[in-house]
């Protein structure tokens, strides 16, 4: 009713009239007597109708439908949201419970749903999906074994090692957690608070620069020069062989040699050939026969 409405304007200044596309199987547009006509479908709003139903809504606000209604789906999609993560964190369905476990329930549901958007925003940063990684951490989990005493299965993917990177964890902290698990069997006092281990337990350098450590270019200034690793090339202000040779004889007094021979020197003697006598036919004056 909105686009006839908008239609109508429009054939009234002496434009033409342009139907939305998902209103065409509503409306359609037809030129009579140099002019538009407008012609509803209503065997088609009929059923839109039908399949759609009606809503009404009230508001204490001065608004009209259009706005309210936009308003409303604007709700509406945080409240679909919601109920998806109500599901996710069972929380869809409560049966008979007294009031102090609804209450409870309320609160652990909050708690959950904060974790949840951290996690989602965690995911965001590495480019994972939040529900695929939520079902995916779950196989992480501490086993039983036979003795009563738990182990940590270590299989972690690189998703999520990345995801436990957000958060400051490391694989090797599940064996600080469950040899805090363990401790039952030795002692009977079972402590309510639990800190997470810090670097030195684990045994395994964190990501990131640890905390109150200077960068490489703050402390560059520390660094001598045996520590210092020299670079490719001559260093930036350093002399060339040939300058610093040119200083040194400048500064013991001798001048730099030109190039070219001296003034009033005379060339090197040439060698004079050696002659060798050419040898005669026959066996050589004197010599003896070849033993035999």
């Amino acid at each position: 009713m909105k686009a006839t409405e908008e239609l109508n304007a429009k054939i009234e200044a002496g434009k033409i009239p342009h139907v939305p596309q998902d209103l065409k199987k509503y409306i359609t547009i037809k030129e009579e007597d140099g002019g538009y006509r407008i012609i509803h479908n209503h065997e088609e709003w009929q059923m839109a109708i039908d399949g759609k139903g009606f809503s009404s809504i009230a508001t204490t606000e001065n608004m009209g439908p259009v706005e309210a209604n936009r308003l409303y789906h604007l709700r509406d999609a945080s409240e679909t949201q919601y109920m998806f993560m109500k599901s996710q964190l069972g929380y869809d369905v409560t049966r008979v419970h007294s009031t102090e476990s609804i209450h409870s329930k309320f609160a652990i549901c909050f708690v959950a749903s904060i974790i949840r958007c951290e996690i989602m925003n965690a995911c965001k940063e590495i480019n994972q999906d939040t529900n695929k990684m939520i079902m995916e951490m779950g196989r992480l989990e501490f086993v039983l074994l036979q003795n009563n005493i738990y182990t940590a299965i270590h299989d972690e993917t690189k998703r999520q090692k990345d995801l436990l990177g957000k958060f400051d964890i490391h694989p090797l902290d599940f064996d600080s957690i469950v040899l805090d698990l363990n401790q039952r069997l030795t002692s009977k006092i079972s402590s309510q608070v639990h800190k997470k281990p810090e670097e030195s337990q684990t045994g395994t350098h964190r990501r990131g620069r640890p905390v109150g450590s200077e960068s490489k270019k703050s402390g560059a200034e520390t660094l001598t020069d045996e520590t210092l690793k020299r670079k490719p090339g001559r260093p930036k202000g350093s002399l060339n062989k040939k300058t610093i040779e040119k200083e040194q004889q400048e500064a013991d007094g001798k001048e730099r040699r030109k190039p070219g021979r001296p003034k009033g020197s005379k060339n090197k003697p040439k060698a004079l050939p050696v002659i060798q006598e050419k040898r005669g036919r026959g066996r050589p004056k004197g010599s003896k026969n070849k033993v035999k």
